[in-house]
């Protein structure tokens, strides 16, 4: 017999999170949005200065969120590839670079999922916990 999705037991896990893992999730993204904030303040792209402090700070927040929405099925998929070489030295070159490229597919993504609203759902959903 299969549970539903709501009832099977690693969905109920994947949901618990604790107050203080909540926090620092959050004091995380802060100190992301906060890194943002210096370096739009430093670079005036937009020659409008509020908005490149407040644009670069919502991109480097909304990355960092991004990347933890994306990084576990992104990184789960492709965990599976099979890398065949002739020898150690090369083996572990392509290793590498199959690392970074994964990296960059998810931090591509994580950024658009971060932008376009996971930044500020993943807000929503840990704040109430955290601050309760």
């Amino acid at each position: 017999m299969r549970l539903p999705i709501n009832e099977h037991p690693h969905f109920l896990k994947s949901l618990m999170i604790t107050k203080e893992q909540a926090r620092t999730q959050l004091l995380i993204g802060y100190l992301f949005a906060g890194i943002g904030f210096a370096i739009g303040a430093n670079n005036d792209i937009y020659h409008n200065a509020a908005f490149s402090i407040f644009f670069i700070g919502y991109v480097f927040w909304s990355g960092y969120w991004g990347f933890r929405i994306a990084y576990k099925p992104i990184s789960d998929f492709f965990a599976n590839m099979i890398v065949l070489e002739a020898n150690l030295a090369k083996l572990f070159l392509v290793f590498i670079m199959k690392r970074l490229i994964v990296y960059g597919i998810i931090l591509c993504a994580g950024l658009i999922i971060g932008i376009f609203g996971g930044a500020i759902y993943m807000q929503v959903k840990l704040s109430p916990i955290a601050y309760k």
